[in-house]
This record gives structure tokens, C-alpha cells and sequence, in this order.
């Protein structure tokens, strides 16, 4: 169950409780300190309550039916995304049996969206209508009422009426404001006094809605040598600003620098979401890929409404919303790369956090020195800390196209992965998560299953495994535990629910079935961006994952694996290669009178040269057609990359 509706609290009484918690001094106090006295909502712990945190369709249902101290229905309607993991469905089956509340046309209800003012006053609507309040609707008047939903202005008016919504001091209702958890306790807490005094309009509140803040300027400020701002002059229009801004100067919006000479920009989440799309025009229209929160990206240019980026080296459009604008001035620390023997580590700043988490990406590049920082923004062109190019390098495995076959055997990787579990075991006795790992892990016996798929769906062994492994925790994560689930898959940054699965190699199946071979390797499939790990700009990282770093860290896991076990797959890499064109024609024989089989619809994108002077110019590769196995392309479309070995 979520912590955030189980966690009980102690309430006691007296002035010094009420001092410690957050709710002390909050214009919604008054109703926020009811509802938590009635049992209707509940904290966090430590007098923590985030009056001011928004709140969800499943928390508000919660709330709406403890309020009304609705029973849970034996039968009644269901919803696919609720369930007992939630800790929310009780309430909310109990909520939709009352009919206070309605899910959505594939059947899901969507607890964990947040709800806007607007729809608040819905379900308020509804519950009066279930104790029976006679209906007070009239004419809206609000200065906003164009943006309320026609369909709610009954709700709206008949709320307001009651006194159980009021409007701001500007005569504003904001119906697509999302709600608080304050929000939901003044209006719960004004419909229970509706309900008490039988449907007659209450007294309005002594305490006004909040003021609204003037609005916003841009402004342009200097920025000072210890990062800071000071404003020169306010503009009511980013127009203006912008025209009078000077080379070393920012312009700011409510505080916040939306433009800037050059620096870091740091993504941000949203109240809808976690995660921060990068478009591919500046309409912000289509998205390209996306990255998680405090994801550092190369910044380009900005106006008022979009930033410029690059991620990988590719340059796309973020929202204003998403983005925290870093001057150089402003940067205290940023990830780097370094080398301690031999292995190349990436070192990822977290802004939010001020601090360092690291990963081995694999075996450094020969141009870099132990005790020196690197910079890259793409893991392949490195800088010095001065600026000063270091050289550029391709991690193999991070490039190693799928359609690859590992060396080893399956008794090597059964006993690898024996080897690697009590490692685990023994490196991490205080870590609960590698407790007894060499007899519980779900990796454990896997060697002949992997190779056998290898033959069969034409996917390096050691790609699933080395995927496993990151995914998994090597096999050890509760989800792999509970679920057999070694990938994660249908398992989203803001929809963490577990999917389960029979058995490991069942759910193996399914990433090769309904992912890999599906969606991903094939070049005309739908996330075809090249059948490698790669990064945000190319290969399976640009869909699958909205952390920049998965692909270079699975990567990771592989170039470790092969270490252990001998070197075998690097000491014999394969030859790879980048496609050189759009819409690049790939061809059962050396010849444009052979028939193209297909084609890859983008350049730069990873293929195993097989051999590229038997028949020059052509070049025999390997298919990412897994009905075929080694094709042609013409080689004034291919250059080899060089890669770390």
C-alpha cells in the first residue's frame, strides 16, 4: 500500500504539536486540521501533511470516501489499474459503487494523475447529489468561465453556490489550476457543513481565497562571479526584454533565468510528470525521446516558451516548464568522466542532490590519463577540463549491434554467473538486496535458455543477460523475486506497477517477442533508432529508457561480464560500422539489381561490417532482418567507427 494514504499519525494534543507540523500558520488550516482530526487525511509522519502538495484522482476518491464513510461494494466496477498494490482500491471501488467517481473508456481510472480544480467540483457535485442537496446551479460569471468545460458548469455553479468553492480575489475560479491537498480539505471540509446543515447555504468564510500575485516580468540581470543575479530593468513583454539584452546578460521570468549567453540546462519535473520530452521542432509538437528529472543537457539557445538542447549530440526543444538554465557562472560541479585502471568511470552530478553517483561505462580510451577530469555530452567525443579536445572513442558493447553472438558457452555463463553472485554475496554482507543471492537469484541456471534464444530470435546472450543484470539487480530485485520480471518491462517512470510473469524465460520471451523483435531491432519497426544499447541519440536508449545513462551502464554490466570471464568477446570484436545516409537501401547482393530487403530510415546508425573488400565497393553485413542473415550495402554509405578494445 502507498505510504503516502497508510502512514497513521499521533495526533496530540496541544500547542506544541501544532507548532511542529507544516499545517501551523496555512491559510487552510482551520479546514486541514479538521479533516485530520475526523481521520479523513493523513500525514506523512513527523507532522508532515504537504498541505501545498497536489493531489490525485486516487488520493481525492480516498479522501471523498472517508468523508462519507462509504462501505467497500462485494461486486461492483472494476478498473485495470487499480488494485490491492495501490492501497487505494477499496476507496475507490467504494467511491465509483456510489457513483461519485468514473473511470475512462479502456477501463482505467488513472489514480496517480492529479485533478484539477474544475473536475473537483464534479465529484463535489456528485456527492451532493448522493445525499441529496437539491441542485443550486445558475449563471457563471468568473472572468475564466471560458475555460471551465461546458459540460462542468453545472457542477462549478452549484459548488460555488454552496460556498463549497469560492473564487479568488480577481474573480477567477481557475477550473485547470491542479488542486492541493489544502484545496481538497477546504472543500471537503465546507460540503460535510453543506451536508450538516441540511443543503442550506452556509456563511462564506471569514478567510478570503489567496491573493493573486502580481504578474510576472521579465527581466534583465547581470549575472555576478559568484553565479547570482541582479535585475537591471523590468519588462512587461519577453519582446522588450529581449531587446535589450546584452551579450553577458540573462532575462528572467518570475524569477527563474530563461535565457542566457550559454551554460547547463537541468531538466525538471512537472506536476503531470516526471519525466521531460525533447521535441524535434521547436512547435514542441513531437517528441523525439525523453530524459528524467536532473538530467543534464548542452544548452543551445531559449525564448520564452522553448530551450534549445542538445542530448547526445543531438539537438531537440524542451518546454520553459522542464528547464533549470545553469550560466557557467552558476555551475558549482557537472558529471565527468575518468579512468583508474583502465576502466572508464562516468561520474553523474545530481543538482537537486549536490552530489556524485558513478558507473563503469568500460575500458577507458588510451588518450585519457589516470587523475584527469573529461567532459562529453554524448560518451564519445571527449573534452579536457580547459576545453581542449581529448580525443573521440566508441564503447563496444555499448555499439555491438544485437544481432551479435557472444564466444561463451552456456556452462561459461552459468558458472559467470554463479562467480558474480557470490562476489555479490561476499562484497555486500551489510546489503540486504544480495543476501543470499548465489541460491535466490533469478539469473541463476539461465546459460543454456539464453544461448538457445540467442540461435533461435538472433540476440547476443550476454545482451539479455547484461540487461538482466541492470535491470534486476542480478536477479535480486523484489520485482524480479515476486514477478519473474528481469526487465522491467511494462513497468513506467510514473506508473511503477510490477507486471507479472510465470517464469524468467517466459518473460525473456517476452522482451524479444513483444519489445526487441517487435518494436526495436527491425528498421522498420516502430522504435527502430539502431540495434545497440547506444545512448539518447541512437539505439534501444532512446525509447526504452528515459534514463540518458541506461544504455551506457547495460553496457557497462556487459564489458564487466566479458572481463570476468576472459576477454573473449573484445580480444574478437566485431568490425562496426555507422550508416552514412537517410533511407539507406540494404540488399541481398552486391548490386542495385539485387532486391532491397529494407531500409534504415535514419544515418549514424550501428551494423556489423562482415567483410568490405570481397565485393568493393559493396559491403556484406549483418541483417537486422532476423529472417536473413548477412546482406549488402553500397560502403560510400558506411565508415567504420573507432571503438575501445
Amino acid at each position: 500500500m502507498s505510504l503516502a494514504l497508510i502512514l497513521l499519525f499521533v495526533l496530540t494534543n496541544g500547542v506544541s504539536t501544532y507548532a511542529s507540523d507544516d499545517v501551523t500558520g496555512h491559510w487552510h488550516e482551520k479546514e486541514l486540521r479538521l479533516m485530520i482530526e475526523k481521520g479523513i487525511m493523513k500525514g506523512y509522519g513527523d507532522g508532515v501533511y504537504k498541505p501545498d502538495g497536489q493531489v490525485t484522482r486516487g488520493q481525492f476518491a480516498v479522501i471523498m470516501t472517508r468523508s462519507l464513510k462509504l462501505e467497500v461494494p462485494e461486486e461492483g466496477v472494476i478498473f485495470t489499474d487499480v488494485d490491492e498494490k495501490s492501497g487505494m482500491m477499496d476507496e475507490i471501488l467504494a467511491a465509483a459503487d456510489a457513483g461519485l467517481i468514473t473511470g475512462y473508456g479502456d477501463g482505467t481510472f488513472k489514480p496517480s494523475a492529479n485533478i484539477s480544480r474544475q473536475h473537483m467540483a464534479v465529484l463535489m457535485k456528485r456527492a451532493l447529489d448522493y445525499k441529496g442537496i437539491k441542485d443550486r446551479s445558475s449563471a457563471l460569471t468568473f472572468a475564466d468561465t471560458d475555460k471551465i468545460l461546458k459540460d462542468y458548469h453545472s457542477a462549478v455553479s452549484n459548488t460555488v453556490n454552496y460556498g463549497i468553492f469560492l473564487g479568488s480575489a480577481n474573480n477567477h475560479f481557475r477550473p485547470l489550476d491542479n488542486a492541493t491537498r489544502g484545496d481538497a480539505a477546504a472543500v471537503v471540509s465546507r460540503f460535510l457543513t453543506v451536508v450538516e446543515n441540511s443543503g442550506t447555504v452556509p456563511e462564506p468564510p471569514v478567510k478570503p481565497e489567496p491573493p493573486v500575485k502580481p504578474a510576472p516580468t521579465y527581466d534583465v540581470a547581470t549575472i555576478q562571479a559568484n553565479g547570482s543575479t541582479v535585475v537591471v530593468k523590468k519588462y512587461a513583454k519577453y519582446a522588450e526584454a529581449l531587446a535589450a539584452l546584452k551579450a553577458d546578460q540573462v532575462i528572467q521570468y518570475d524569477g527563474a533565468i530563461i535565457k542566457m549567453p550559454s551554460g547547463i540546462v537541468v531538466s525538471q519535473p512537472t506536476a503531470a510528470s516526471s519525466l521531460t520530452n525533447i521535441y524535434t521542432t521547436k512547435d514542441l509538437r513531437t517528441a523525439a525521446t525523453y530524459v528524467s528529472a536532473d538530467t543534464e543537457l548542452e544548452y543551445i539557445s531559449s525564448t520564452d516558451t522553448y530551450v534549445e538542447v542538445r542530448m547526445a549530440g543531438k539537438t531537440g526543444f524542451i518546454k520553459q516548464e522542464n528547464a533549470l538554465l545553469l550560466p557557467w557562472k552558476s555551475v558549482k560541479e557537472r558529471s565527468y568522466y575518468s579512468v583508474s585502471n583502465g576502466i572508464l568511470t562516468h561520474s553523474i552530478y545530481s543538482n537537486k542532490n549536490a552530489r556524485f553517483v558513478s558507473y563503469q561505462a568500460g575500458k577507458a580510451p588510451s588518450f585519457m590519463t589516470a587523475g584527469e577530469r573529461y567532459y562529453s555530452w554524448d560518451g564519445i567525443n571527449f573534452t579536457k577540463v580547459n576545453g581542449q579536445t581529448a580525443g573521440s572513442a566508441y564503447q563496444y558493447f555499448q555499439y555491438l549491434p544485437a544481432r551479435s553472438t557472444t564466444n561463451y558457452t552456456a556452462e561459461e555463463i552459468d558458472a559467470y554467473i554463479m562467480t558474480m553472485l557470490q562476489q555479490l554475496e561476499r562484497d555486500n554482507p551489510k546489503n540486504a538486496t544480495y543476501k543470499d543471492a548465489a541460491t535466490k537469484s533469478k539469473l541463476i541456471g539461465l546459460g543454456k535458455y539464453l544461448k538457445e534464444v540467442e540461435q533461435k530470435e538472433k540476440v547476443n546472450a550476454l545482451l539479455i543477460l547484461s540487461l538482466a543484470q541492470h535491470e534486476s539487480a542480478y536477479g535480486m530485485s523484489a520485482r524480479a523475486q515476486e514477478y519473474n520480471n528481469l526487465f522491467g518491462l511494462k513497468v513506467y517512470d510514473d506508473r511503477p506497477v510490477a507486471e507479472y510473469f510465470e517464469t524468467v524465460e517466459s518473460n525473456i520471451d517476452e522482451l524479444l517477442k513483444s519489445y526487441f523483435n517487435l518494436n526495436y531491432i527491425p528498421p522498420n519497426a516502430p522504435y527502430a533508432n539502431g540495434a545497440v544499447f547506444g545512448n539518447k541519440a541512437l539505439g534501444f536508449n532512446v525509447k526504452y529508457a528515459s534514463d540518458p545513462y541506461w544504455g551506457a551502464k547495460a553496457a557497462g554490466h556487459w564489458y564487466r561480464m566479458d572481463k570476468m570471464m576472459g576477454g573473449k568477446d573484445l580480444a574478437n570484436a566485431y568490425n562496426i560500422g555507422l550508416t552514412g545516409s537517410t533511407g539507406l537501401n540494404v540488399r541481398t547482393g552486391p548490386g542495385t539489381s539485387n532486391t532491397a530487403v529494407y531500409k534504415y530510415k535514419n544515418t549514424g546508425l550501428p551494423i556489423i561490417i562482415v567483410d568490405n573488400k570481397t565485393n568493393a565497393p559493396w559491403v556484406k553485413i549483418v541483417s537486422d532482418d532476423k529472417k536473413y542473415n548477412e546482406l549488402f550495402v553500397h560502403g560510400d554509405y558506411v565508415k567504420t567507427i573507432p571503438v575501445v578494445k
